[in-house]
């Protein structure tokens, strides 16, 4: 393999004028102010509680003027930790884990407090439930095995991060099947809903970043560059890109990737997709880009870049972005483009970034929601009652939390760690070599 050169940041910034630069400023304070304000209101977790919102105001602390943010950040984490019993699953997004990776990732990268070690025997209960009996829960990001994996990231040098690293590896590679011409990992049948059940009866391949394969190989690329059994993850990733290059249907259906592939079938049914995170090239993209630069392949890089550029010429119109969150609205889509500009300095990434932060900025409406943004949810058949679409959410992963560090990162000198959890960023791995 070639070597990759390293990603430069030196490129025009999204937000050039000192008057929007202002602006962006204000209304990351205004998010805080609001989450700090309804703290006893949320839950603990990370994407959508008290965890996420401690990290908007540590990565805020680190600004000039906003240093009094670094105590409303610790004493959120400690509200979390008092609350963990809301939280009673492991899982990265939604349970206790996503909370330790709170706690790991400020106290490394904000309140540089590393004295002592709080999540030790959080590690300890990891390992004793990744040692026993066969692995029978998600391998996913949001909620499996691939969120464990982040999590032993952060964890890194850490004797016992490696060892999570090395669990998590042995439970990916059991679960991994030969699909010509490489390998995949299933969605089992019984995790599937009703609907998607009737279209994929025996399970299906799924590849979108937030539960399905581009989130493994993001994973089993930094666990090469880790150390971690290089081989075997080397080997898992290779076969992995294999197969989901196959996947790659023509552009002209507005995507090169579908949500999702049906196990009895090759390859998934054309499919339009929407430019997201979540599922969709753009997500995709991003997490190819960084695996193709940890893993040092120039061709996986162009297949990277040939994701993000198609996902970069559809207009917000055409996007299907219904609201401005990370996950699939136009902050997650703002804060992609943004990276990939600085990642490459294609004015093409700049444009498409300045177009979803107007579309952020046009959504404010202050009075309204939370912290003056509304975010979309589409109604639930199951519940009766009237249907709201639109309704306030101060959550990181689809509400206000998530907008404000997306923002917060168009501003210069912004720490832009924070974002290793959805696996659009290269982890920092350099004290674990």
């Amino acid at each position: 393999m070639t070597a990759v050169p390293p990603l430069t940041t030196k490129r025009q910034t999204i937000a050039t004028s000192s008057a929007r630069q202002a602006r962006i400023l204000g209304l990351v304070e205004s998010i805080a102010e609001a989450l700090w304000e309804a703290r006893d209101q949320l839950g603990p977790s990370l994407t959508s509680g008290l965890s996420g919102a401690a990290l908007l105001l540590g990565h805020l602390s680190l600004r000039d003027g906003f240093e009094d943010m670094r105590t409303r950040a610790q004493d959120l984490l400690g509200m979390a930790v008092e609350k963990v019993v809301q939280a009673p699953l492991p899982m990265l997004y939604g349970g206790y884990l996503g909370i330790a990776w709170s706690i790991e990732h400020l106290n490394r990268q904000v309140f540089l407090d590393m004295d002592e070690d709080p999540n030790a025997s959080m590690d300890d209960i990891l390992l004793e439930h990744l040692e026993t009996g066969r692995w029978t829960e998600e391998y996913d990001l949001i909620s499996g095995l691939v969120g464990w994996g982040v999590y032993g990231l952060e964890r890194l040098p850490r004797p016992s991060g490696r060892r999570i690293l090395e669990k998590v590896l042995d439970r990916l590679e059991a679960k991994a099947t030969p699909r010509e011409p490489g390998l995949a990992w299933v969605t089992p049948p019984e995790r599937l809903p009703a609907w998607q059940l009737e279209q994929a009866p025996h399970g299906y391949l799924n590849l979108g970043l937030a539960h399905g394969i581009p989130g493994v190989l993001h994973l089993l690329a930094a666990m090469a560059a880790a150390g971690i059994s290089p081989n075997r993850s080397g080997r898992l990733l290779t076969g992995g890109m294999a197969w989901l290059k196959t996947q790659l249907q023509d552009p002209e259906n507005g995507a090169y990737l579908a949500g999702w592939c049906p196990v009895e079938m090759d390859q998934a049914p054309p499919t339009p997709n929407r430019v997201a995170w979540c599922y969709g090239d753009l997500g995709a993209s991003m997490a190819m880009l960084n695996t193709a630069h940890l893993a040092g392949n120039v061709r996986w890089e162009a297949l990277a870049l040939s994701l993000a550029r198609l996902a970069a010429s559809r207009s917000v119109e055409d996007s299907g972005v219904m609201d401005v969150s990370l996950c699939h609205g136009s902050a997650g889509n703002l804060h992609i483009f943004n990276r990939l500009h600085r990642a490459t300095g294609d004015p093409l990434f700049l444009a498409a970034g300045r177009a979803y932060l107007q579309h952020v900025l046009d959504s404010h409406k202050p009075g309204t929601g939370f912290a003056g943004f509304l975010h979309f949810s589409p109604p639930d058949p199951a519940k009766p009652g009237p249907v709201q679409e639109y309704h306030p959410e101060p959550g990181l992963l689809e509400g206000a939390t998530g907008v404000g560090l997306a923002l917060l990162s168009l501003l210069e000198g912004t720490d832009w760690s924070w974002d290793r959890f959805l696996l659009i960023s290269t982890p920092s791995l350099v004290p674990a070599r």
